[in-house]
């Protein structure tokens, strides 16, 4: 499966987990040249829930548009050290 974002695939996977709506991919699988740490993270990390990146290629940006989960206390089954994304991305495969 290929999670693409304004025509560019940003991460591509066969080892894919699905929770509710939320494809959760292996963090290795984001292509890194997108990934920028969010100012949210702070926030998020003082509760120990959800660490989020937005997405970046040259002028064009998405906040907060990749996730995951900072502890596998907080974790659904089967997605800590997966980044799942919001809306802007869309799926193929």
């Amino acid at each position: 499966m290929k999670a693409i974002w304004n025509g560019m695939v940003i991460a591509e996977s066969d080892d894919i987990v699905l929770v509710e709506t939320d494809y959760f991919f292996p963090l290795a699988s984001v292509k890194p040249e997108y990934l920028r740490l969010s100012r949210t993270t702070a926030a998020a990390a003082a509760s120990h829930s959800v660490i989020t990146f937005n997405l970046q290629a040259g002028r064009l940006k998405c906040s907060d548009a990749v996730w995951y989960y900072d502890h596998p206390r907080y974790a659904p089954a089967g997605v800590f050290g997966r980044v799942a994304f919001r809306k802007e991305v869309r799926f193929e495969g």
